[in-house]
């Protein structure tokens, strides 16, 4: 394949991922307003720097609540499934750094940010719930439950050789300085705060 090819593969990849998390985002919108929630958009700033996506208020109750689409396990196999949530604890660094790859241990309940991107990543943002996405559902967790699950149960100890293997055990991509971890839906299902069923 040419270059040129690439590139417009990579751009129509790019465009793809877009349109399915606007798709995601609308339709987590609607599920909440047919829950009885006002939703309002996040800033740009709240969402690209405290990783918000929106705000909903019921019953003098208000929430920052970040929301995460169905993903694929792999860049090599794009089909998104329900099974393995993807948990970012240090964001991707841009551009690539050759300086940026993560290798120490990472402990969740103590997170150093000075290795990597030097970035945060989504659990550790100001979100008061993450929205995981289903086929069927909404799954409404606290970030602070997350994180004391994956204290439990996540391999920190060694690195995953690719994203797709990192299944309860970490990875870090070389040159982009990120870290992160896939938990099984089952383990999300027991920490949650509320399921909606998703609106059609």
């Amino acid at each position: 394949m040419c270059v040129v090819n690439v590139i417009v593969t990579k751009n129509r990849m790019k465009q793809g991922n877009f349109a399915q998390g606007e798709h995601t985002e609308n339709n987590f919108l609607k599920t909440a307003e047919q829950n009885g929630w006002e939703v309002v958009p996040a800033t740009p700033f709240e969402n690209m720097r405290n990783h918000v996506d929106f705000h909903i208020n019921k019953d003098g109750r208000t929430y920052a609540v970040d929301v995460k689409g169905m993903k694929a396990l792999s860049r090599a196999n794009p089909v998104v499934q329900d099974e393995w949530f993807c948990v970012e604890f240090i964001a991707v660094v841009y551009p690539r750094s050759k300086v940026s790859s993560y290798h120490p241990t990472f402990d969740p309940l103590k997170p150093d940010f000075s290795c990597g991107s030097g970035r945060a990543g989504w659990l550790y943002g100001k979100a008061d719930l993450i929205a995981f996405e289903t086929r069927r559902l909404w799954i409404l967790v606290e970030p602070a439950e997350i994180i004391t699950e994956c204290a439990q149960i996540v391999k920190f100890s060694n690195n995953a050789p690719a994203a797709k293997d990192a299944k309860c055990r970490r990875n870090s991509r070389p040159e982009r300085g990120d870290l992160i971890t896939f938990i099984h839906k089952t383990d999300i299902a027991t920490l949650a705060r509320g399921r909606w069923l998703k609106a059609k």
